[in-house]
C-alpha cells in the first residue's frame, strides 16, 4: 500500500556544514559574506517548503545476479551490495516542493553567488527531509536501514527513475514529475531505494563510489 507522509517545516534543521560541503569547501573556511548569505537564504527557503513523500515496502528477491522488488528487475552490482543482508526495502520519492525552485530562480537572476548558495541551501533541505523521514522508517520497522540508493548512482541506470514513478503513481500522489530527460520537478525531489534489516551498515555511498575526487565526497 503506497503511503504518503508530510512534514512541518519546523522540523527541519540545516547544517550550515552540509551547506558548505555542497558549495565545495571542504576543510577551508567560508568568509562572513558567504556566511550571512547562507544564513539568510536558509531562513527565506525553510519558511516556503513544503515537504512530502511517498512510499511503500516491497520484499527483496535475490535470483543469482538479479535483484527483484515491486516491478524493478536489475543486475546493478553496487545496489546489490549496498543492499547485502537485507529482507524489504523501502521505495521512496520526497520533496521539499516548488517554491525552492523558485527561490534558486529568482536568485539565479542577481548573481552566481546567490545562485549557488540557493542551490546549495536546497539540496541540504531535501537530504535532510529524506534523513528525518529514514530515521522514522528505521523506527516504525525497528530495523537497520541501509544507505540510501538512488537511479543514476554507481551502475543503477537512471531509466529505473520511470519505474519507481510507475510503482508510487508519485505524479498524482505528491506532484512530482519526470521531464524527458528523467529529472525529477520540483528538481529539489529525490528518489531512493532504502534496504531494511541485516546488520547495521555503517559504510556510506561514497565508500561504495569509485570517484574520490569528487568534491562533495564524504570523507
Amino acid at each position: 500500500m503506497i503511503m504518503i507522509e508530510t512534514l512541518s517545516k519546523r522540523e527541519i534543521k540545516i547544517d550550515e556544514k552540509e551547506v558548505l560541503r555542497y558549495l565545495g569547501y571542504g576543510k577551508n573556511q567560508a568568509d562572513e559574506m558567504v556566511l550571512k548569505k547562507i544564513d539568510s537564504m536558509a531562513k527565506k527557503m525553510q519558511e516556503s517548503i513544503f515537504c512530502k513523500v511517498c512510499y511503500e515496502k516491497y520484499p527483496l528477491i535475490l535470483m543469482d545476479d538479479m535483484i527483484c522488488f515491486g516491478s524493478i528487475q536489475t543486475t546493478s552490482a553496487d545496489l546489490k551490495k549496498n543492499l547485502s543482508g537485507c529482507t524489504d526495502v523501502m521505495v521512496f520519492v520526497a520533496t521539499i516542493g516548488i517554491e525552492a525552485d523558485r527561490i534558486i530562480g529568482k536568485n539565479s537572476l542577481l548573481s552566481t553567488v546567490d545562485a549557488v548558495i540557493a542551490q546549495a541551501v536546497g539540496t541540504t533541505l531535501i537530504e535532510s527531509w529524506c534523513d528525518i523521514f529514514c530515521e522514522k522508517i528505521s523506527k516504525t520497522e525497528n530495523k537497520f536501514l541501509h544507505p540510501r540508493f538512488s537511479p543514476g548512482y554507481g551502475d543503477f541506470g537512471i531509466e529505473n527513475q520511470k519505474e519507481i514513478f510507475k510503482m508510487l503513481d508519485v505524479t498524482r500522489k505528491i506532484g512530482v514529475s519526470l521531464t524527458d530527460s528523467l529529472q525529477m520537478v520540483p528538481s529539489k525531489s529525490v528518489s531512493a531505494i532504502v534496504g531494511i534489516g541485516g546488520e547495521e551498515h555503517t559504510e556510506e555511498n561514497c565508500q561504495i563510489c569509485d570517484n574520490i575526487n569528487c568534491p562533495y565526497r564524504r570523507k
